[in-house]
């Protein structure tokens, strides 16, 4: 087995190595188990073989007990960094960041998990929730369609690579099949209470959170205006989204996305 080459990245969850052949091992922390670890493998391969812009999956691999596997090499800057450095650029990266979306929910796979299964459970599990606001959202989720649709399930612009061959869409631990509406809703969400990563600094977060009122309407226009989808059917799944989230205990994220469901909740 190839020996680890210099680090490249690192994120909450692995750190990114240089491997051989040009590619490189995506490293989780030790509290990630081979099952997780697995899937996230095959869930971005089912995603590559959709001809999506996504890293190719070859590998995986064990190394002083943690978990990863083998991708091709992803070279470039994040749509945020990009924004955070050329923020007179924010309008097109917001069209593109539109567009690329637009792209992903227009390709169908019947090889990822269903989105509504998974949404019904993160519900269920969301213990900070409280339980008038679990039943509202169960109760919405399941008047909703299913749909056969690739969902990201956390498309946001750090996700997005812009490289010399083009943007690449990376990170599908949560990839699944579903309706459009529901992963442009999360995006949705996303972009209205989540908090800037702490590498940022100071002054590119003052003003990348100034812009981001702008980025995300320019977003939701460009995104609609290409696939057409009805607004009411997204504000519809705005809500069992959002009860998800909660799940994911994104604690800096918490009063934005409090504010966020009990003003879904009045409106519903």
């Amino acid at each position: 087995m190839p020996e680890l080459g210099p680090l490249i990245g690192q994120g909450q969850q692995a750190e990114i190595y240089a491997w051989d052949d040009g590619r490189v091992v995506k490293l989780f922390f030790e509290k990630f188990s081979q099952e997780s670890v697995e899937r996230e493998a095959m869930l971005t391969g089912a995603v590559a073989a959709t001809g999506l812009p996504v890293p190719q999956i070859f590998d995986t691999v064990q190394i002083d007990g943690r978990h990863g596997f083998v991708m091709s090499r992803v070279e470039g800057i994040s749509l945020l960094d990009r924004f955070g450095s050329k923020p007179w650029g924010l309008l097109g990266d917001a069209k593109l960041f539109a567009s690329l979306h637009a792209q992903v929910n227009a390709t169908q796979s019947d090889d990822l998990p269903p989105l509504r299964e998974h949404l019904r459970a993160s519900i269920t599990e969301a213990g900070v929730l409280p339980d008038e606001w679990k039943a509202e959202a169960h109760t919405v989720l399941n008047a909703l369609p299913d749909g056969d649709f690739v969902c990201h399930g956390d498309f946001h612009p750090d996700n997005v690579m812009i490289t010399s061959d083009g943007p690449a869409i990376i990170d599908w631990p949560a990839a699944h099949k579903g309706s459009p509406a529901a992963d442009f809703a999360r995006a949705l969400v996303v972009l209205m209470t989540a908090t800037l990563p702490a590498h940022i600094p100071r002054f590119q977060r003052l003003m990348m959170d100034a812009g981001r009122a702008l980025f995300t309407h320019t977003y939701r226009k460009h995104y609609r205006r290409t696939t057409r989808m009805n607004p009411d059917y997204v504000r519809a799944w705005m809500l069992p989204i959002c009860a998800a989230r909660f799940n994911e205990n994104p604690v800096n994220d918490m009063p934005a996305l409090h504010r966020l469901m009990a003003k879904l909740i009045n409106e519903g």
